[in-house]
């Protein structure tokens, strides 16, 4: 996972619902880390964009 998938993710939960505990966003947090550091493959998002 991109780095700023992670951040437009983290920031819009937070923008989104202030009531929110912060536990939840602290898990949150940590599996966003360990998305963007593993090898699990995401879709590309490049190949369907059509050039001209």
């Amino acid at each position: 996972m991109p780095i700023t998938a992670a951040g437009v993710i983290l920031s819009m939960i937070s923008l989104l619902d202030e009531r929110m505990k912060p536990e939840f966003i602290l898990v949150l947090m940590g599996l966003l880390s360990v998305m963007m550091i593993s090898r699990i493959p995401f879709p590309s998002f490049k190949k369907n964009i059509n050039r001209k």
